[in-house]
């Protein structure tokens, strides 16, 4: 697979962050990642890669979006203009899935459904947009970035979980509030972001002293990173931050760390 939950891409990035936070000042990732990150580059433009297989949609697990970040923190070390070229050419394959609906939200499209998550849709996508829009300047990639956020906002949501849920799109558009690609920047949580957090007690099931969240299809309570309290705890730890506190997990960049664990 070339994704970041299962593929290529998550392995490279995790050697990448390994070596970044155990070997020092200019220390250099294996081979291994660069000739990932050319693979996938290679993948991203059409052409055919022994082993690897694009995936059908976009997203940041389970599109390319991972592929772009790789790529965008190998630029970060390197400076090393090509990967910044790649980060590009990745995203505008990923925007190509992304269509803007009739009320003005911009989601990705797979098959007949349409998709704003973190795992698998145009949240995880946007997170990635902006991070590359600190380097650059793209009119394509930010053009889409409020559709976006009006999505993540939208009332009606089947789950409450952070990868493919409530919780994660709160915690995006909280993050693109943080650092818009144009405009002022938000420090608090916008009204409809608080609105959205108060939406999250529809999916809580009290028990005792206890509130539990339901899980992937709402078939389990979960109490796991990708759909149950783990995740939803760190969206509103996010949003609960202050964004002038050392390290605080605020803004796209910030929240992509955490959900790779960066």
């Amino acid at each position: 697979g070339a994704d970041l939950a299962t593929g290529r891409a998550g392995r490279a990035l995790a050697a990448l962050r390994v070596t970044r936070a155990t070997g020092g000042p200019g220390a250099c990732p294996p081979p291994e990642v660069f000739r990932t990150a050319s693979d996938l580059a290679r993948l991203a433009r059409g052409e055919t890669v022994p082993g690897l297989t694009a995936p059908p949609s976009a997203g940041l697990l389970r599109g390319l979006s991972g592929a772009a970040l790789l790529h965008l923190e190998l630029y970060e070390l390197t400076g090393e203009r090509h990967l910044l070229d790649s980060a590009r050419d990745i995203l505008h394959r990923e925007a190509a899935h992304c269509v803007r609906m009739p009320g003005g939200s911009v989601q990705v499209k797979d098959g007949r459904r349409h998709l704003l998550y973190l795992d698998q849709g145009s949240g995880g996508f946007a997170l990635v947009a902006r991070a590359y829009l600190d380097h650059r300047e793209d009119p394509l990639l930010s053009g889409l970035l409020p559709g976006v956020r009006q999505g993540c906002v939208l009332e009606f949501v089947r789950e409450p979980g952070l990868f493919t849920g409530r919780a994660g799109l709160t915690a995006t558009a909280h993050a693109l509030d943080t650092a818009p690609a144009d405009g002022p920047a938000r420090t608090a949580p916008a009204p409809d972001v608080l609105a959205s957090v108060r939406n999250l007690t529809w999916h809580l099931v009290q028990r005792d002293d206890r509130l539990l969240v339901p899980g992937a299809g709402l078939r389990r309570f979960s109490t796991d990173l990708a759909t149950g309290s783990a995740g939803l705890l760190l969206a509103l730890h996010t949003l609960a931050a202050s964004p002038d506190a050392p390290g605080s997990p605020s803004g796209p960049r910030a929240l992509l760390s955490l959900l790779t664990l960066g």
